[in-house]
């Protein structure tokens, strides 16, 4: 399940570059998600979120920085 959620969302990710997404926050977003092949790896055998959590809050943080470049107008 871990495995194909990750894959959802990258996949949704790409679906959505250019048309919804600026491509600034597409990278903000697949950059960081890189993360979840170890989170992967460690998840499914032993229950420890440290590598998925810590991947989610630099998705988080690099997503809001990229939408912020774009609301102040920086990038396009």
């Amino acid at each position: 399940m871990y495995g194909l959620a990750s894959l959802a969302a990258a996949g949704s990710v790409v679906a959505l570059v250019g048309r919804v997404l600026p491509s600034v926050v597409v990278v903000g977003t697949l950059v960081p998600m890189v993360g979840l092949v170890p989170g992967y790896r460690r998840f499914t055998r032993r229950e420890e979120p440290l590598p998925a959590v810590a991947t989610m809050v630099v998705v988080a943080a690099t997503t809001t920085v990229a939408w912020g470049a774009v609301a102040a107008g920086l990038v396009g």
